[in-house]
C-alpha cells in the first residue's frame, strides 16, 4: 500500500509566504515529488502552521518508531520460541533413540537368557530393572 508521506521541511530563506512540502512513498532524504504551497492557501499564520507541521511530523515519527520497536519485539519472541522448540525436539528425539536402544538391548538379553519376550510393560517401568528382577 502506497502512503503519501507529507513532511514539512522548512520555510524558504527570503520568502516567508512559501513552504516546501515533500511528498513521497518512502522515508528518504530525497522525495518523489515536491509541491510549493502558498501560505495564502491557509488562513492560519505561518508560525502556527510551522508548529502544527512539526508536531504532526513528530507524532508520525513516534508512531512508526513505536511500531518498529513492537515489530522487533515480536521478531525476537518468534526467534526465541523457535529456538526453544528446536531444543525440545532434539531432547525428545534423543529420548526416543535411547528408548529404542534400551528396547533392543532388552530383546537381546531376553534372547540370550532364553526366556520368551515379556508382555509390554506398564508406563514408567524401567526395562533394565524388570530384567534384573525377573532373572
Amino acid at each position: 500500500m502506497v502512503v503519501d508521506i507529507i513532511v514539512f521541511v522548512a520555510q524558504l530563506h527570503d520568502r516567508r509566504d512559501v513552504f516546501w512540502i515533500f511528498r513521497g512513498t518512502e522515508m528518504t532524504k530525497t522525495a518523489a515529488t515536491t509541491d510549493v504551497v502558498e501560505l495564502g492557501d491557509f488562513r492560519s499564520p505561518a508560525r502556527v502552521l510551522a508548529g502544527c507541521f512539526l508536531r504532526s511530523r513528530d507524532k508520525w515519527k513516534r508512531k512508526y518508531q513505536d511500531l518498529k520497536s513492537e515489530l522487533k519485539r515480536y521478531q525476537v519472541r518468534v526467534h526465541d520460541v523457535t529456538q526453544s522448540r528446536e531444543r525440545w525436539r532434539e531432547k525428545a528425539e534423543a529420548k526416543e533413540r535411547e528408548l529404542a536402544a534400551l528396547q533392543a538391548e532388552l530383546q537381546t538379553l531376553q534372547r540370550l537368557v532364553g526366556s520368551p519376550p515379556s508382555e509390554p510393560q506398564k508406563k514408567g517401568a524401567c526395562p533394565r530393572l524388570l530384567a534384573v528382577l525377573e532373572a
